[in-house]
């Protein structure tokens, strides 16, 4: 169900005018389509006073009368424009109230210097930058599947704090990042890096993902991330051990996916360092695990966690280490062996509300303790496992 203001209502489903309008709630934000300019498509942009809009892939107009935008040069907030049509982008830098701009074609005829509010890009191939390193206010950037060699590009960009880099396959090394002040950094896909040891010192860095980024095998030299909250390594690259995670002391969340570890034992003593650490996921792929780390049981000493997923982790003797995470709120452990098989302790966690345990072969009894646990309100779900 659409929820409109009587006056947008109106003017829903005009394609035949040239364009479609919408509101989904009252309280957001109207979004245009336009289709071909007319004169009932700018009576649409003054009545409901929409801010979002965009050019559709079908446009059958000319570059002029998309330079009759400029008219909202104030209004508009959000403007979106694809791959197609392939039009004149000049009046794009009158529109001094743009806030947000998404691009899969070249900006070079953006003056972005003339955009004092634009504080969000979007650009997806085959999108060039043009003068974006000159926008005097970008706060967030994204660049899907552009070319780029490295960051110098971006480097007179004080502003940026958000940066998201997925599929720039011409992308080697992360070479000029030293000079932004990043607080977000996502990197997803860039099958062509090699390098990402340039982010170690990033003062201002909260939050990292690394996905899909194997051929970068220099990880572990990254030992300077003093702001550091938040950490995603999915699909590499390799970890030679948990010594560099261990350094990133500002560390409440650590997400491990898809990710091996090259050692054939290692320790998770670098992560009892980790006196933030809130939330921990090693979660293996189909032909990976951790089974290599061999104390697992230490996790009880980081008593600040609040969740733990483990998925083909290693063996462990015992629960036991529950009993010392006064915090903790959610277990899951997938294909892990519990050798005493005694759920028991799970009673012994004040604060658990959410369990689930998935046997690598054998089947648990849980003796009562699900009962036990639900009548505390904790889910617990031991799969097939029978309660005796």
């Amino acid at each position: 169900m659409t929820y409109v203001t009587p006056e947008v209502n109106r003017f829903q489903d005009r394609a035949g005018d040239g364009f479609l309008i919408r509101q989904t709630r009252p309280e957001t934000p109207v979004y245009l389509r336009i289709y071909y300019w007319s004169d009932a498509a700018a009576k649409a942009m003054r009545d409901s006073g929409a801010t979002h809009i965009t050019i559709s892939s079908e446009f059958s107009g000319d570059d002029r009368q998309l330079h009759a935008l400029r008219d909202f040069a104030s209004q508009i907030q959000y403007l979106e424009l694809g791959s197609k049509p392939k039009v004149d982008l000049a009046f794009v830098s009158e529109l001094h109230g743009l806030r947000e701009l998404t691009l899969a074609q070249s900006a070079d005829a953006i003056d972005f210097a003339r955009l004092p509010l634009l504080k969000s890009c979007l650009f997806l191939k085959p999108a060039s930058l043009g003068g974006l390193a000159q926008a005097p206010a970008l706060e967030r950037l994204q660049l899907w599947g552009i070319k780029l060699s490295g960051l110098s590009a971006l480097s007179s960009l004080k502003t940026l704090r958000e940066l998201v880099l997925r599929e720039v396959v011409s992308l080697t090394s992360l070479d000029g990042i030293e000079a932004l002040r990043l607080e977000r950094l996502e990197l997803v896909y860039n099958r062509g890096l090699r390098s990402v040891a340039n982010l170690n010192g990033s003062s201002s860095l909260v939050v990292l993902e690394i996905s899909g980024s194997s051929a970068a095998d220099d990880f572990n030299e990254i030992t300077d991330l003093p702001m550091l909250e938040r950490l995603t390594v999915s699909s590499g690259p390799a970890l030679r051990s948990f010594d560099a995670v261990g350094n990133f002391g500002n560390l409440r969340m650590l997400h491990l996916q898809n990710t091996n570890m090259r050692a054939t034992s290692c320790s998770i003593a670098p992560l009892l360092k980790l006196r933030q650490l809130q939330a921990l996921s090693l979660h293996a792929g189909p032909s990976k695990g951790y089974g290599c780390i061999t104390d697992i049981e230490r996790l009880g000493e980081i008593t600040s966690l609040e969740s733990i997923y483990i998925d083909r982790g290693p063996k462990t003797s015992s629960l036991g280490f529950v009993r010392s995470l006064p915090q903790l709120r959610k277990l899951r452990l997938s294909r892990m062996e519990i050798e005493d098989g005694d759920f028991s302790v799970l009673l012994q966690a004040p604060a658990l509300t959410d369990v689930e345990i998935t046997p690598p072969r054998k089947h648990y009894r849980t003796n009562g303790v699900a009962a036990a646990l639900n009548a505390r309100k904790v889910a617990m779900n031991t799969h097939d496992q029978a309660d005796a």
